[in-house]
């Protein structure tokens, strides 16, 4: 385990949380991106952006997958993807169903596991670069998501096939079940709310739903509601544990064989429990990159040189690449 820290780090898990989403827009470099498609067997469409510089050699290439509610061009994803652009790195930024850029352009949504998706994607952008070697970045959820298609045959097998010489999360909610029910509590109920609007308009934009389902949807007052209410039904299972046995990364890990370089806070307000579990897992081919503040997704420090904030992450995430890279 490593234990990382730089510069003067903002207290509190909830407020670091805050401040990653809401100011990342102003640490983002200035890069003309290209837009791609990704075709599915179901004929579903995934879109997204790719950022890199045109007057540098190319190291890699990197799949980078945003969290639940978001989409590749929240200004969190596009600061992180140009940073490793900047870095020699070629990002393709990827919408998962019906987000950003892909709404109205695949059959069905987005959930917890919908790994499948990722792998396809890569299988589709490896045609078209075969000789890069690629690294796979997922945020939140999509961390959970890589890191139980890293730990999965016959998905496990099929990224080594692609080309992927490892895979880096970002505060993976690693425990679906834990997360939700925590966010339910009082303390924790302006993540809840704010995760209940982006999901409410997620599901008020999605085509051929049923009303039945749209219904349900309504009725959830909290993250944990919703995956009661709507996913069961919508995913044909009979309790709502089985969504999250199903989802959740926990029990795999132990069986992920790719270079995986994971980064978490203590303070997270979100993935509670992911530092405790992954502390407990002894698989020598997982490095944890533990910090003792920086809450979901924030990791935001202050630059006493520069009196201004520091998204430290992204420094720590390319570095972490480079040594995935060199290992391969």
């Amino acid at each position: 385990m490593i234990s990382w820290m730089s510069k003067i780090p903002i207290h509190g898990g909830s407020l670091s949380t805050i401040i990653g989403d809401r100011l990342s827009s102003r640490r983002m470099e200035s890069m003309t991106s290209e837009f791609f498609q990704v075709p599915l067997a179901d004929n579903s469409i995934l879109t997204g952006e790719i950022d890199f510089l045109r007057n540098m050699d190319i190291k890699a290439n990197i799949l980078l997958v945003h969290g639940l509610g978001s989409s590749c061009h929240d200004p969190s994803i596009v600061r992180q993807s140009r940073y490793l652009a900047k870095n020699g790195f070629k990002v393709f930024r990827l919408n998962h169903r019906n987000t950003g850029s892909g709404r109205g352009k695949a059959v069905g949504f987005y959930h917890g596991f919908r790994g499948a998706d990722l792998r396809d994607a890569l299988a589709h952008l490896q045609q078209m670069e075969p000789c890069q070697k690629w690294i796979l970045i997922s945020h939140s959820l999509s961390g959970n998501m890589v890191m139980k298609i890293a730990g999965m045959k016959p998905y496990s097998d099929d990224l080594k096939s692609l080309g992927c010489v490892g895979v880096a999360a970002i505060s993976p909610v690693v425990d679906l079940a834990t997360s939700s029910r925590t966010m339910h509590k009082p303390m924790f109920g302006i993540f809840d709310k704010v995760f209940m609007k982006k999901i409410e308009r997620y599901i008020k934009k999605l085509e051929n739903i049923d009303d039945a389902l749209r219904k349900a949807a309504s009725r959830a007052k909290g993250v944990a509601e919703f995956d009661e209410f709507f996913l069961v039904p919508a995913l044909g299972l009979s309790k709502v544990d089985e969504y999250y046995n199903l989802a959740s990364s926990m029990d795999v890990l132990n069986q992920i064989a790719l270079p995986t370089e994971i980064f978490c806070a203590k303070d997270d307000p979100i993935a509670t429990g992911t530092y405790d579990i992954l502390l407990r897992v002894r698989n020598p081919n997982i490095h944890l990159h533990a910090s003792r503040f920086g809450g979901h997704l924030g990791f935001v420090h202050f630059d006493l040189r520069t009196w201004k904030l520091d998204f430290s992450i992204d420094s720590v995430l390319s570095i972490a690449c480079d040594k995935m890279l060199s290992n391969s």
